[in-house]
């Protein structure tokens, strides 16, 4: 038997209206494009799950996610950690969003978009 570890689970969630829903059917496969790309070029693949995931935050309304896993690998400078904290900002301030949901390692957390500043 041969197993090989793919090294820690990322685990993020995207409204599904926001992205996939968008009014502009071309701005949503777009965008849709643009995080399928960025995870198969720097994490080499990506599972993507949709259904019944949901959620509230604070007064937000509800939302409907897609949950997307990527597996990071020999990360101990952090360094593919950030790269993903930095492109979830920079769709985060793309489509509006106050925060993206993002789990690694057993820690959970939001990433708010790069112009975000917390008071």
């Amino acid at each position: 038997m041969h197993i090989e570890s793919l090294g820690m689970r990322a685990l993020f969630l995207i409204p599904s209206t926001k992205v996939f829903g968008m009014r502009d059917g071309d701005s949503g496969h777009r965008m849709a494009k643009k995080i399928h790309d960025f995870l198969v070029e720097r994490f080499t693949g990506f599972t993507m799950a949709s259904g019944n995931i949901c959620g509230y935050f604070e007064d937000n309304e509800y939302d409907e996610h897609r949950e997307y896993r990527v597996a990071i690998q020999d990360d101990s400078g952090g360094t593919k950690l950030h790269l993903l904290q930095e492109f979830l900002a920079e769709i985060c301030a793309e489509i509006e969003e106050v925060c993206i949901y993002l789990e690694y390692g057993g820690e959970a957390m939001l990433i708010y978009p790069k112009e975000s500043r917390i008071v």
